[in-house]
């Protein structure tokens, strides 16, 4: 059947062990993301913009979603969400990268155009194209925690 899909120009269908592998990958970095991100519910991710909340893409797609807004903020009508895709051509961005993504969508201004923007749950959803976003950079905070982390994990 799949020599007939080829031979009439059809993709062959990837393996379900490879499809498992990269649904795997995603998977685990969505949880590596949330996890860099609990640091920032309290300690702000960019002058007063708290982490509010972080959700998978929906349908599993290779994606993470980010609240952000003011600390003990929580209507939802005032919290802002993103999209970021976690895929970066044949690679995977690492949960700094989204960070990154993040302190710079929230800074400044940036035009959306209309098929960028939607709702979710009552919350405007920004979906971020990295291609057309310069990343912040690193700040002495990310650096810290990235060494806490690295000496936690040690022990």
């Amino acid at each position: 059947m799949a020599a007939k899909r080829a031979s009439q120009g059809f993709a062959a269908a990837p393996s379900r062990d490879v499809v498992s592998e990269e649904y795997g990958e995603i998977e685990g970095l969505q949880v590596e993301v949330a996890s860099l991100l609990l640091d920032h519910v309290y300690a702000p991710l960019l002058e007063d913009q708290h982490v509010r909340g972080v959700m998978p893409a929906p349908s599993g797609a290779p994606a993470v979603r980010v609240v952000l807004g003011d600390r003990d903020e929580c209507a939802l009508a005032r919290l802002t969400a993103y999209e970021i895709p976690l895929g970066a051509g044949e690679e995977l961005r690492t949960s700094h990268d989204v960070v990154a993504l993040l302190r710079a969508v929230h800074t400044g201004t940036h035009i959306y155009p209309a098929n960028r923007v939607t709702s979710v749950m009552g919350m405007d959803l920004y979906l971020v194209d990295p291609a057309h976003v310069k990343q912040a950079p690193f700040t002495a905070d990310d650096w810290a925690s990235s060494l806490l982390r690295c000496l936690a994990h040690l022990t």
